[in-house]
C-alpha cells in the first residue's frame, strides 16, 4: 500500500477545499458531499502542542474522508495537494505524473517514455542523442 506524508500550512489546506468547491461545480457533482475543513483557531495554536498535534490529526482525518470518496481522491487537486499528480510544467512543456496513478490515466497500447535520474541512463542518452531512457508499452498482464 503507499503512504504519504504531507507537509502542509492550513492555509494550504483553505487553497485545497476552494479548489475541491470549485471542482465539484465543474463537473457538476452536487450530491457528492464534501467534508468541510476544520476551523482555523490561530490565536489558541501559538506556542500550544497539544493544540498543534489534535490540529494536525483533525486535518489528517479530513485527508482521510476525501480519500474514501473517489470523486474527491481521483481529482487533479487532491492529487497534487498529495503530490501524487504534478501539474507544474518544466522547460519542454511535458506534464509529469506520479508512476502509482499511470493505471487511472492510461489505456492498453499506450507508450509510456521514460527519462531516469540515473547516472548511466544519461549517458544512455547522450550516446544515442534521445530526451528518452526507456519506453514502454501498456498490456493487459494475465492472471496467474
Amino acid at each position: 500500500s503507499l503512504k504519504w506524508e504531507v507537509r502542509r500550512r492550513y492555509t494550504d489546506f483553505k487553497v485545497l477545499a476552494a479548489q475541491l468547491e470549485a471542482y465539484q461545480k465543474e463537473h457538476h457533482l452536487e450530491a457528492v458531499s464534501l467534508s468541510p475543513l476544520p476551523d482555523s483557531e490561530v490565536h489558541k495554536i501559538a506556542g500550544n502542542p497539544s493544540i498543534v498535534k489534535t490540529r494536525m490529526r483533525t486535518l489528517a482525518l479530513y485527508l482521510q474522508s476525501l480519500l474514501v470518496v473517489p470523486e474527491w481522491r481521483t481529482s487533479p487537486c487532491f492529487m497534487q495537494f498529495l503530490g501524487m499528480l504534478n501539474t507544474s510544467r518544466n522547460q519542454q512543456r511535458r506534464s509529469v505524473i506520479h508512476v502509482s496513478k499511470l493505471l487511472d490515466w492510461c489505456d492498453v497500447g499506450d507508450i509510456i517514455l521514460f527519462r531516469t535520474l540515473n547516472p548511466l541512463s544519461a549517458m544512455q542518452r547522450f550516446g544515442t542523442s534521445s530526451e528518452w531512457d526507456h519506453v514502454g508499452m501498456v498490456v493487459i498482464s494475465p492472471i496467474n
